[in-house]
């Protein structure tokens, strides 16, 4: 890593998702890899051909799109605090992501699934919660008791995605395999205390 991609992670460590920076880091190197020339010697055209050979070998617009904004950002930082003259991907649009509904469970899909996880537990709760909710498996994972509401059946999300914060609903069904789960593990906890 370069001084000034360091400097720049620095700068944005508390403002991005430690994953975000981390792909940020990452496109950035790729780029200068790419063109074999310092951070301040690369052009709009370098970075255009370098966006282009990642579409020619099947990388998708919104991947595309991240390390873009990686750049861009990168290059702001780098013309605030004085290290370039001229941005390079300042111009540079993004492209254009095609819309995509999400992809929700059929009834029959969901009794399939929780047919499969009926005799564990673990597994149950995990498919009811995620499908009751429509969380992500890494606000699920990050998931404490105390942040379960049990009389407004809610629960907080803390930083999710882009930081913010929001409370989900979950049903009935959810809330028997979340309590039913809860005692499974206090009773464990018992026994091996």
């Amino acid at each position: 890593m370069t001084d000034e991609i360091k400097l720049f992670s620095d700068a944005y460590s508390f403002r991005l998702d430690p994953a975000t920076l981390s792909y940020y880091q990452k496109a950035i190197a790729e780029l200068l890899a790419h063109v074999g020339k310092p951070y301040n010697q690369v052009s709009s055209r370098e970075i255009r051909n370098w966006l282009n050979e990642l579409e020619m070998k099947g990388n998708k617009s919104s991947a595309r799109n991240t390390r873009l904004c990686g750049l861009k950002l990168f290059y702001r930082f780098c013309m605030e605090e004085g290290l370039v003259q001229i941005d390079p991907a300042k111009a540079i649009p993004l492209s254009k992501v095609e819309d995509k509904l999400p992809y929700y469970l059929s009834v029959e899909q969901l009794t399939r699934l929780r047919d499969l996880a009926m005799d564990d537990q673990y597994y149950r709760v995990v498919v009811e919660t995620l499908y009751a909710t429509g969380v992500r498996i890494s606000e699920l994972a990050s998931m404490n008791k105390e942040d379960i509401n049990w009389s407004e059946r809610s629960i907080l999300i803390f930083k999710g995605k882009r930081k913010k914060s929001r409370i989900v609903l979950f049903t009935r069904e959810c809330e028997e395999q979340l309590s039913r789960y809860l005692q499974s593990r206090k009773m464990i906890c018992r026994q091996f205390s």
